[in-house]
């Protein structure tokens, strides 16, 4: 991850350091009641949603599970009961939350200002430029092209003959491929997996991607090589089980579950209803 970082490949990287932050933060704040943590935990929140829209749904989950705590907290020390919210705000508290609150300005300029202006907080190439001018762009026209097909918005023999615009010969001979691929399976009527098999189907290509960068899988890990990061990952989970203190957790790792559940639930439903056929 650091590598990728210093190395500004990517920043999927960032937006990964964030998210798992906020949880460690969150974490504390769920165990100790210090709301000293909390200035830490919103800086993550909002660099982390500036690095990435995909963020945004998790930010938001995140915040509700604090707010909850932060009430149960306050429902607590109301009643006299022994779980109190701690901490006293020091100068550098006071530093971080200033850098939050300007992160969180900067989200509001950067997602406001796209709904006002473009009518969503992440627009798109034609939404800028126009049409026209982003079909100039190739990765923009063969994504467009065959988003367009898939839709029922033109024929086939009308984006294939738009494909001619695209003089980049690869993205040109995906283009056609793309175009080709729905139109098989429309014509077909291809089996479509279910949700379940979607799910696993998903999770297999999130291993092998996590274990590299899409843009140069040339590096990336292939069929055998994967199974030793399974195998990894398998042993961390069982250790993880076997060593977690469950009672003394205050629901850290069912809010943390719960949190990965419906985020991923959301990004799947986003998959399934906005991806093409490949």
């Amino acid at each position: 991850m650091l590598t990728g970082l210093f190395a500004s490949v990517t920043y999927d990287n960032l937006t990964n350091l964030f998210a798992v932050m906020s949880f460690y933060y969150l974490s504390i704040f769920y165990k100790r009641g210090n709301t000293g943590i909390t200035a830490k935990f919103f800086l993550c929140v909002f660099a982390g949603s500036l690095c990435k829209t995909a963020f945004l749904p998790l930010a938001v989950i995140l915040t509700i599970a604090y707010v909850v705590r932060y009430l149960i907290f306050l429902w607590n020390s109301k009643n006299h009961k022994q779980t109190k919210l701690s901490g006293t705000p020091g100068i550098r508290t006071a530093g971080l939350s200033l850098i939050a609150l300007i992160f969180f300005v900067l989200n509001g300029l950067l997602y406001g200002g796209n709904l006002i202006n473009y009518g969503t907080i992440e627009p798109k190439a034609h939404n800028i430029v126009g049409v026209e001018n982003a079909l100039k762009n190739r990765i923009f026209a063969r994504n467009y092209i065959t988003a367009q097909y898939r839709k029922g918005n033109y024929t086939f023999d009308k984006a294939m003959g738009m494909t001619d615009m695209i003089k980049n010969k690869g993205d040109r001979g995906m283009a056609i491929t793309l175009l080709r691929r729905v139109r098989d399976h429309d014509k077909n009527k291809q089996y479509l997996m279910n949700f379940a098999q979607f799910t696993i189907s998903w999770l297999e290509v999130m291993l092998k991607r996590s274990l590299h960068y899409t843009g140069h899988r040339v590096l990336g890990k292939k069929g055998w090589e994967v199974y030793p990061y399974c195998w990894v990952l398998m042993l961390s989970a069982f250790f993880f089980l076997r060593k977690a203190d469950w009672k003394d957790a205050d629901g850290i790792y069912f809010v943390a579950f719960m949190a990965v559940l419906l985020y991923s639930s959301l990004i799947l439903w986003h998959i399934i209803n906005g991806s093409i056929i490949i």
